[in-house]
Order: C-alpha cells, then structure tokens, then sequence
C-alpha cells in the first residue's frame, strides 16, 4: 500500500471539500493541510512502530540498536529505520532463499 499517493487522494477530496465553503483555516492554515499534516505524523509514528516491531523479531539478539539505529547486519544488511519496505522484503526473501539453498532443501 501507497501511503503517499492515499495522503494525496485525501489532501485532493479534502481541498474540493473545503472548495467554496469560505477557504475554512484555523490559525492561519488551511484545513485540509492541517489534517493531511495531522494523518502523515500519525502515520509516521505507526510506522516507526512497526519498524521496531518487525525490526526486535525477525533480527533477535542480531539487532543493532545503538544510538537508535535499527539494522540487522548479517548479510544483506538490513536497516529496518532507513531501508524502504520493498528494500527490506526483497532483503528478508534473499536470506531465506540463501538458507534454503545452504541446507540443501528444493523448493
């Protein structure tokens, strides 16, 4: 899922809303900026949550936490605060295959 193009589709539906009804503003904004700011930090904070989440089970007693960093550094390394998800699956599929193909099993 596209989180940035749904903030888009909301920002567009919120602005044709709030077409015509006076350009409704709170403290000087409009307010489908506000709430479109609003969704992106909660969004950001759910996602740094499932970050850490996914980030303390898949690497265990592999993770590298300091200093707030959170990378799993057996290769591929994975950075699970920097990496995109897409990055960390294609990261996550490369392990897996790797140990498949180092224990001898066929898919």
């Amino acid at each position: 899922m596209n989180h940035s193009i749904l903030l888009q589709q909301a920002q567009d539906e919120f602005k044709r809303w709030f077409d015509g009804r006076n350009n409704a503003t709170y403290h000087g904004k409009s307010v489908p900026d506000i709430i479109v700011a609003f969704a992106k930090e909660y969004a950001s904070k759910e996602t740094e949550g499932l970050r850490v989440l996914l980030a303390v089970c898949y690497a265990g007693g592999n993770l590298y936490s300091d200093d707030g960093e959170l990378q799993d550094n057996r290769l591929p390394t994975i950075d699970f605060k920097r990496d995109s998800v897409e990055t960390i699956k294609e990261k996550m599929t490369e392990r897996m295959m790797a140990e498949i193909q180092d224990s001898g099993t066929t898919i």
